[in-house]
């Protein structure tokens, strides 16, 4: 191991010790003994300009122990902060798995010896998603701020940039895309048994509202929420796509993190208002994707202003947009599309402004840029 490699390794043991942080208990023993014991690696990927520590899976971290860890690593009068500024370099961590022995010794025989340790990445890399390119998920931290439409808009563009595309309905309790869409047919069951999409605008697209009644609600608790969303995911015959657009339900749920660890999602872009109780719920939406390692594209303001008809005059209709520039500057990440609030948006007609798909081609360009080395960089918390 390289004195880079050591000092590191002692920066991050003095960062944890020196906290007055309540710790969570897992975190807390880690600590405790010293946590540059549970670092399995750590490799400097030059290229990338960053520091990849692998953290062993004996640490016993969870979810919020991930994200407590990497926010005080991360945070600016941190000693491992101060040396990556220096260093003109990053970090990112990867936390390692133990694997499961198999059930039975007989399958050991066949086939090559299982690893004992691999990361999440891996893991959710077993069950791909067969003849699909790319899978990107469209969040928001709170409900109303027009996640759906945004999530029908990109299919959309997409498709008339004569690429294949599907768009997945996950938000089960208020499914609007085949409204959104235009679609009245129901969902059939073709060969293997497998659900066939409804196709309209180009989209292949699945949606609890093709399966429930419109005026009454979905009332699942979430292990069958979750469930419900893997058959929507692996029984569903999509076909060759070149694009899944998931249509996330709203907050930091179970389908999230379902979705996380059964596929690999290739990026997230959360949409927002300017107002400032949306904007608090996406810093919270952005910091459990990162948790999550799930890389964040960016962000998409929606109905930032409105121009009146009659006196052609502009307004701020949620608040101060500077407000969202300055979320997308402390959380380093592009906005990615500003899109004004429309009548026809706001009563609910099907797609078709193209005023909206104009003010959305960038975010499109950007779900299409061939190198994506820019959403596996860590940004700051």
């Amino acid at each position: 191991m390289s004195s880079a490699q050591k000092h590191l390794k002692q920066l991050i043991d003095q960062t944890l010790q020196r906290t007055e942080h309540d710790l969570p208990a897992a975190l807390s023993s880690a600590v405790a003994r010293g946590f540059s014991h549970f670092i399995e690696s750590v490799e400097h990927q030059q290229q990338r300009k960053r520091w990849l520590v692998s953290i062993s899976s004996e640490a016993a971290l969870s979810l919020e122990d991930k994200t407590l860890l990497e926010e005080m690593l991360l945070c600016q009068d941190s000693p491992v902060q101060q040396w990556l500024s220096c260093t003109e370099s990053q970090l990112a961590l990867r936390y390692l798995r133990q694997q499961q022995s198999p059930r039975h010794a007989a399958a050991a025989l066949h086939g090559p010896a299982p690893q004992t340790r691999t990361s999440a990445y891996e893991q959710s890399r077993q069950r791909p998603l067969k003849d699909i390119g790319n899978v990107y998920c469209v969040a928001s931290g709170k409900g109303g701020v027009g996640k759906s439409s945004v999530a029908a808009y990109l299919a959309v563009l997409l498709a008339r940039q004569q690429l294949k595309v599907g768009l997945l309905d996950a938000d089960i309790h208020g499914p609007s895309a085949p409204a959104l869409l235009g679609l009245s047919e129901d969902l059939s069951v073709g060969e293997g048994q497998k659900v066939v999409p409804v196709e309209g605008r180009g989209v292949r697209c699945v949606s609890f509202g093709f399966l429930s009644d419109p005026y009454h609600p979905v009332v699942w608790r979430g292990p069958l929420i979750s469930k419900a969303l893997e058959q929507f995911l692996f029984d569903v015959h999509w076909g060759a796509l070149d694009y899944l657009i998931i249509d996330l339900p709203p907050g930091t749920g179970d389908i999230p993190m379902t979705l996380a660890s059964s596929i690999t999602l290739d990026g997230v872009v959360v949409v927002t208002t300017s107002h400032e109780i949306a904007l608090l719920d996406a810093h919270k939406a952005i910091s459990m994707f990162k948790g999550l390692h799930v890389p964040v594209l960016g962000v998409i303001g929606n109905m930032l202003t409105f121009r009146c008809p009659h006196c052609n005059g502009s307004a701020e209709v949620f608040g101060d947009v500077q407000q969202l520039e300055d979320l997308c500057g402390e959380r380093n990440l592009p906005l990615l599309a500003r899109l004004p609030l429309l009548p026809p948006t706001s009563a609910g007609e099907p797609l078709g402004d193209e005023v909206l798909m104009e003010a959305l081609q960038p975010a499109v360009e950007s779900l299409r840029k061939p190198d994506m080395e820019h959403l596996h960089s860590r940004s700051m918390p």
